[in-house]
């Protein structure tokens, strides 16, 4: 009799059942490596859907009181959102790191220093909006300059991962902080 591959051992069984249990000796060593690792495959995770909010994707901010254009300060225009994910916290979280691009024109009545350009980050999920941020980024038009396009610093936006969805299940929206008047007034365009 010979040593059997499969226990190291002498074998003691036939060898019709010897050959069978040779070939499964990988598959059963594979196996049992299959919990040592991270569980999951060499593929980015799944990032939202990030993209402008339409109806708040541009702006006219005016000076107070006025609406005409000897009045406007800046005009605002929302290009693009570009980012990655990644997981965090034992895949328990995705981390989206955004950027979002605008192009600004001064208007007539702009300061001497630079502009406040609000705008804001929203999570939704479905029709659900689960959380929003404001921010402002000030916008400096250099000498004989009317036009700046501008990129924000990275934002980071934290998503929690559960067994009902992943990233993927959550939408994020982006624009410019509109007040009333202003929404009312881009949304009549």
């Amino acid at each position: 009799m010979g040593t059997d591959a499969v226990s190291g051992t002498r074998a003691m069984m036939p060898a019709a059942l010897r050959r069978p249990l040779r070939l499964l000796a990988p598959l059963l060593a594979l196996a049992s490596l299959s919990g040592c690792g991270p569980g999951r495959d060499a593929f980015p995770p799944a990032c939202p859907l990030a993209r402008p909010l339409p109806e708040a994707a541009h702006l006219r901010r005016y000076r107070p009181g006025t609406h005409d254009a000897g009045g406007l300060m800046f005009d605002a225009t929302m290009l693009s959102v570009a980012g990655k994910c990644r997981r965090v916290e034992d895949d328990r979280v995705v981390l989206a790191r955004m950027r979002l691009r605008m192009q600004i024109t001064r208007g007539a009545a702009a300061p001497a220093g630079p502009v406040e350009v609000p705008y804001f980050v929203s999570v939704t999920q479905g029709a659900h909006v689960l959380t929003k941020q404001i921010y402002q980024t000030p916008v400096t038009f250099p000498a004989g300059q009317d036009r700046v396009e501008v990129t924000t610093a990275p934002l980071d936006v934290r998503l929690p991962v559960t067994t009902h969805g992943g990233a993927a299940a959550y939408t994020i929206w982006v624009g410019f902080q509109l007040t009333p008047g202003e929404f009312s007034a881009e949304g009549g365009r």
